[in-house]
């Protein structure tokens, strides 16, 4: 219905949906219960974390550059049932890189470390390799966590560094900052 017209003909108008509002009220408070109705509440949705934003790329030098992209197990993560070293869980985790180079050539070996927060290499990739990359094309590598040194669990993991041999020039490292902890 629009409103139109005088200040006491909009009051007129106005009257009939104030009066059904209070007896919809009124008639709820009826029904035997000394509480008003609520609606229940709606869960708003959480927000899935972006991992990568949990591997924070610090120094990098050489050549072939390297972006996280996912792991299997995301970062920030506990990963249990290691035993009393972190070598019970060698191969439970993976990680994929976009690798890219400022040359075209080969790439000989690519291995991936996880440093300690006392800077030990408690886990590391096995060697991928050789791959042939193109310049600044970008290739998805992934490298699991094969190779264990005798860290003692429990151990927090603080770094990441991943190495390229190739293909011209030094090696390429690029360091990660990021979190996992390795419990017995």
């Amino acid at each position: 219905m629009a409103e139109t017209g005088s200040p006491a003909t909009l009051e007129r108008q106005r009257r009939p949906f104030a009066a059904v509002a209070v007896v919809l009220a009124a008639g709820l408070g009826g029904c035997g219960q000394d509480r008003a109705v609520v609606a229940p509440p709606v869960p708003s949705p959480s927000a899935t974390p972006d991992t990568t934003s949990m591997v924070i790329p610090t120094q990098a030098s050489g050549v072939t550059h390297f972006t996280f992209v996912s792991a299997n197990v995301a970062p920030g993560s506990t990963v249990p049932g290691c035993g009393p070293l972190i070598g019970g869980c060698a191969g439970r985790l993976r990680m994929v890189f976009r690798v890219r180079a400022d040359v075209e050539g080969r790439i000989l070996k690519m291995v991936a470390y996880l440093h300690s927060t006392q800077q030990i290499a408690c886990l590391s990739s096995a060697q991928v390799g050789p791959f042939d990359v193109r310049a600044g094309e970008e290739l998805p590598v992934e490298v699991s966590f094969d190779t264990a040194d005798a860290c003692p669990t429990p151990t927090t993991i603080a770094t990441m560094a991943v190495r390229a041999e190739g293909p011209t020039g030094p090696t390429s490292v690029q360091d990660f900052a990021l979190r996992y902890s390795f419990t017995p």
